[in-house]
């Protein structure tokens, strides 16, 4: 301690501006100098900066042209990363509603107590048509005609407010002349991927006669590449895998009963006059093939090679099948699917207007 008073003085004067700077780095949470010394060290004339992200820093003084961020001290990223979240809100700020009527069984995507009337619903500058009837769970692929305000448009249309909008499942006999169908053109043989968590219903389909594929532990990425590339309708109750824009053709099983999503998926698409049963492996997917109870005999039981004479392999793994004990149950499975699938009478569905799908006798 300088035993002058004026010295004293002068060295307080010094030393103060250093732990006022102290104080404001601790409140700041910036870090210790590294010899531990609670006043900040100093470097050359000037303070040590506080140890904060360079893009939180404050600049010096501001060009002319840049801008109110500038003019405060921001520094470029700082004024860019604000802009962006400015574009963010605009972005997701919303435009309009629009009045939203879902048809038939797209009802069923919805709560009870928005079936069978017009939902009021919200929508942002960037939505689509298709956007704005996926955010209320319709996947697109359940749908083939939308009318706004009376006319057909497709999934691109972006619509406005106070528009009337009226969607309409996609029925296989549905007549829609002169409205544009939005999916592509049916497929003329149906086949099928299925999800992981319907393997019975894939083993059921295969038992009728059609062509499924199936695998327990496929990724979503792979049955819509799948059903894309091998044009095969993609069956599954996992609603967003349907909303997928690179799947064209596909339906959501709404039973949980494998009986019962069988009999749906056969009336949905009406395929009940081509029903083929016992023509194709119920393990692998393959074609079976007749073949003589010579070229498998080898291969058979004793009690089988004695009672029966008729049998089939499958081309792809070699299964051998032949008519059993167990044939008659599956005979029964399959005349039971084709009473159900059955329709009592032949029906058009022509659409009129907005709101309006009659139901009537043909002929």
């Amino acid at each position: 301690m300088p035993a002058d008073p004026a010295e004293a003085a002068v060295t307080l004067v010094q030393v103060l501006p250093l732990l006022r700077q102290e104080a404001e780095g601790r409140s700041r949470g910036s870090p210790r100098s590294p010899t531990g010394s609670p006043v900040r060290g100093v470097v050359r004339a000037g303070f040590r900066q506080s140890r904060r992200p360079s893009s939180c820093r404050r600049r010096g003084p501001a060009r002319p042209d840049a801008g109110a961020g500038a003019a405060r001290g921001w520094s470029r990223r700082t004024h860019t990363r604000l802009r962006r979240a400015a574009a963010r809100r605009d972005h997701g700020a919303v435009t309009g509603c629009v009045d939203v009527r879902a048809y038939a069984e797209l009802g069923d995507f919805l709560a009870a107590e928005h079936r069978d009337l017009a939902v009021r619903r919200p929508f942002r500058p960037h939505q689509t048509v298709k956007d704005v009837i996926e955010a209320m769970g319709i996947p697109h692929t359940e749908i083939d005609l939308i009318l706004v305000n009376g006319e057909p448009v497709d999934f691109a249309h972006r619509p406005r407010d106070g528009d009337r909008i009226a969607v309409y499942p996609a029925f296989e006999t549905l007549d829609i002349e002169p409205a544009a169908r939005l999916r592509p053109t049916p497929l003329r043989e149906p086949r099928f991927v299925v999800d992981v968590n319907l393997g019975r219903l894939a083993r059921l389909l295969r038992l009728l006669g059609f062509d499924v594929t199936w695998e327990s532990d496929a990724e979503d990425q792979t049955l819509a590449f799948v059903s894309r590339e091998q044009e095969r309708f993609l069956l599954t109750r996992d609603r967003g895998l349907l909303k997928r824009r690179a799947i064209t053709h596909g339906l959501f099983v709404h039973s949980d009963r494998p009986f019962e999503q069988t009999v749906e998926v056969i009336r949905r698409l009406d395929l009940g006059r081509q029903l083929a049963p016992f023509t194709w492996c119920l393990r692998c997917n393959g074609s079976l093939v007749a073949v003589p109870k010579a070229e498998v005999i080898d291969r058979l039981e004793p009690l089988t090679s004695r009672y029966y004479d008729e049998f089939c392999r499958c081309a792809e793994c070699g299964q051998i099948y032949w008519p059993g004990s167990h044939h008659p149950q599956l005979q029964s499975i399959v005349q039971a699917i084709g009473c159900f699938t059955r329709r009592p009478s032949p029906q058009s569905w022509t659409v009129k207007s907005v709101g309006e799908m009659h139901n009537s006798p043909s002929g």
